[in-house]
């Protein structure tokens, strides 16, 4: 039986198991009871499911763990959840974990974060999920392929200065006079702000030229 939790009976429990067996190879839930055991359990209003990968928590939006862990199984995980130990002698230490984020990545991501902290095993755990937004922010600088979509007549792509240099321009990819296209670079760590430049300078570019019939988006968009 992968998922354990003691608050509940034994039938309830194996009911749930049944619900998970049947959901998705790729759902979280399931992989996590494919590789081991995952321990449901309530503390105040939070449902904090840990396994062998980790810790993932909701807010509660009923006081039935029952329930709560129904709704669980139902829906996506849109979140990684990350952990830091925090001193229980000091209550100002979960805030300055924020401030510090604040200040690497700004005030409108640092509020997109969910938190919770909970007593596990003799420490005092801050949990915080983060949206991918956050995670891309975050990863970017360190390497991987920036993207940026273009389209539009053939004619006016080429008199954007970047894309013409860059030479994405081929004719292989027109139709009816129009090109679709992605403008794709790779990146090693160090190289992010330069290659965002590059691909934001197409941006620059193209507003220079109004009604040219080119459209862009999504723009800079960073993958793995």
């Amino acid at each position: 039986m992968p998922l354990i939790c003691d608050a509940l009976s034994h039938t309830t429990v194996s009911a749930l198991n049944r619900r998970i067996a049947k959901l998705s190879t790729s759902h979280p839930l399931h992989k996590e009871c494919l590789d081991g055991v995952v321990t449901a359990f309530k503390t105040s209003d939070v449902l904090v499911l840990h396994s062998a990968g980790g810790f993932y928590f909701e807010h509660m939006a009923t006081p039935d763990l029952e329930t709560e862990l129904v709704r669980h199984i139902r829906s996506s995980r849109d979140y990684h959840c990350t952990v830091f130990e925090v001193d229980a002698n000091d209550p100002a230490v979960v805030e300055k974990l924020l401030d510090r984020f604040q200040e690497q990545h700004g005030v409108k991501m640092r509020n997109m974060i969910d938190w919770c902290v909970i007593r596990f095993q003799g420490k005092q755990l801050m949990l915080c999920k983060l949206p991918p937004c956050i995670l891309r922010h975050m990863l970017a600088p360190t390497g991987g392929l920036m993207k940026t979509v273009y389209a539009g007549p053939i004619d006016s792509l080429r008199k954007i200065p970047t894309l013409a240099k860059l030479g994405v321009l081929s004719s292989e990819f027109e139709v009816d006079g129009s090109v679709r296209s992605v403008l794709a670079t790779e990146y090693r760590d160090h190289h992010y702000y330069a290659v965002n430049r590059l691909h934001w300078d197409v941006v620059r570019e193209v507003i220079a030229r109004p009604n040219s019939g080119i459209t862009l988006g999504p723009v800079a968009q960073w993958d793995a």
